[in-house]
This record gives structure tokens, C-alpha cells and sequence, in this order.
């Protein structure tokens, strides 16, 4: 019977993802925050895609916004079509416009912290303001779900294995070694 590597799986995940989002939360960073969690999200959305699937899929990202993410404010519920266009605005063009925002598929977000609400929105729904306490929480509850299900599924937890085997770890940097010039 197969377990997740419980150890690796929190070393990624918490030790070195979401601490570093809430690194850069606490210090006030946020469209650094930003960009970690939406790289965070984009890993975890697709660790338990098919092994015959190298590659994760913006409807997989998508659907684990929908599924985990979808943060309710007084007029507007947080899709992950928006966070997708985040995303790629982000990674394409350091903006908050996307093609899928272009296109009015989702809907421009911006980042703020200490909201008492999770998501705000102009009156047209334009633009939506993310809190990036809440949306790192709700992908924490994200990954606690993924983690129960390979707890209970043995073909996953190797998935994740092999996938957790692959991705970045860092440790300290020892004693002794040059600083860096």
C-alpha cells in the first residue's frame, strides 16, 4: 500500500510555497504574494491530473479555482476563469489584463490585504478586489483536500510522489560556503 510523502509533500507545499506567500503578505509585498499564490495554485491544480498527462491544463486550474477558491463577496463570487486570467496576466505581461479579460471571459483582479470581505467588486463587476489572507486560506483548505484524497487513494499518492520527487526543495545554505559578490 502506497502513502503520500507526507514530509516531502509539506516541505513543498508549506515550508516553501505558502510560507512564502505569507512572507510576502506580512511584508506588505503584495503582487509578489500575488504571483506566488498564483504559481502555487497552478501546481497543486495540477498535481493529480493523469500520468499520461505531462502537462497540467488551464481548465484543470480553473476547475481547482471553482472547486476551492470560489470566495464570495456582498455582489461578486470569485471564479476561477478570474483567476486564470490573473494568472496569465501576470505571468505574460506583469498586468492585470489577460486575453481571457480582453475577451470578457473573466473579470480584471486586483490585490489588496487586511479586507475584512474576501472578494469586493465596482458596481459593474468590472474589476474585483482580491484579499490575498482570504484566497491564501481557501487554497490552503485546497491542498488540505488534495492531501486527503491521496490519503485515501494509493494510484494518486504515487502520482504525487513522482511528481513531489521532481519539484524544487531548498535548504538552508550550510555554514562555511563564500557569500555570494
Amino acid at each position: 500500500m502506497s502513502k503520500l510523502n507526507n514530509k516531502q509533500f509539506h516541505r513543498v507545499f508549506v515550508e516553501h510555497m505558502l510560507s512564502d506567500v505569507r512572507f510576502c503578505i506580512e511584508s506588505g509585498r503584495y503582487l509578489a504574494a500575488a504571483q506566488l499564490l498564483l504559481a502555487s495554485i497552478d501546481t497543486v491544480a495540477g498535481m493529480d491530473r493523469p500520468a499520461n498527462m505531462p502537462d497540467t491544463t488551464s481548465q484543470r486550474f480553473i476547475d481547482y479555482g471553482n472547486r476551492h477558491l470560489a470566495l464570495k463577496g456582498e455582489n461578486y463570487t470569485l471564479r476561477g476563469i478570474d483567476l486564470w486570467g490573473a494568472r496569465n496576466g501576470f505571468l505574460h505581461g506583469y498586468t492585470p489584463v489577460s486575453s481571457s479579460q480582453r475577451k470578457g471571459q473573466a473579470t480584471m483582479l486586483v490585490w489588496v490585504d487586511n479586507n475584512l470581505v474576501p472578494v469586493q467588486s465596482n458596481e459593474d463587476s468590472s474589476v474585483v478586489v482580491v484579499s490575498l489572507r482570504h484566497l491564501a486560506a481557501a487554497h490552503s483548505q485546497g491542498i488540505k483536500a488534495l492531501v486527503q484524497r491521496a490519503s485515501n487513494d494509493d494510484t494518486l499518492a504515487d502520482l504525487i510522489n513522482q511528481r513531489l520527487d521532481l519539484m524544487f526543495t531548498m535548504d538552508d545554505i550550510p555554514d562555511g560556503l563564500p557569500p555570494f559578490e
